[in-house]
């Protein structure tokens, strides 16, 4: 298992991005919760999604950011520039299912926006904010959760 001074080496020197990719990329909304996880065993950071009540069998780690499955995330007229948001507009009004889920992701790719990428910056921005006003906050959640999963052992 790892020390607390070996976790607070990692979670401090991780970046904004390679905290948030790994939960966003186990996050289905309303489906499943994604995590940015360190497993104590190895000191790995690895990202899981899990269903409301679902627990991960025999893995003990700390998580160091999360996604809840139903968090509202990427809403159109904070996911585009201005300039985008009025053609998201334009687009979605020529639509006949105008409440389709998959409009978002339809308009990214009709015009060429890298929808997963403009996901983790936006993330990794708000978490890079966070980290700098909230820094001790975060750092004593993660602490205080490691020191729950040491008590377990």
């Amino acid at each position: 298992m790892i020390s607390e001074e070996e976790l607070k080496s990692i979670f401090n020197d991780i970046s904004p991005r390679a905290l948030v990719k790994p939960a966003l990329e186990n996050w289905i909304p309303n489906q499943k919760t994604g995590m940015t996880i360190i497993e104590l065993d190895s000191g790995i950071i690895k990202g899981i999604g899990l269903e409301q009540g679902e627990i991960p069998d025999n893995l003990n780690y700390v998580e160091i950011f999360t996604i809840e499955a139903e968090d509202e995330l990427f809403l159109p007229e904070k996911f585009f520039n201005e300039e985008e948001y009025k053609k998201f507009l334009k687009y979605v009004d020529r639509k006949k299912d105008k409440y389709s889920p998959d409009l978002l992701s339809e308009f990214c790719e009709k015009e060429d926006i890298d929808e997963e990428e403009r996901k983790i910056n936006i993330l990794a921005d708000c978490i890079e904010d966070y980290k700098f006003m909230n820094y001790n906050d975060w750092e004593n959640s993660i602490i205080q959760n490691y020191n729950n999963e040491c008590d377990n052992y």
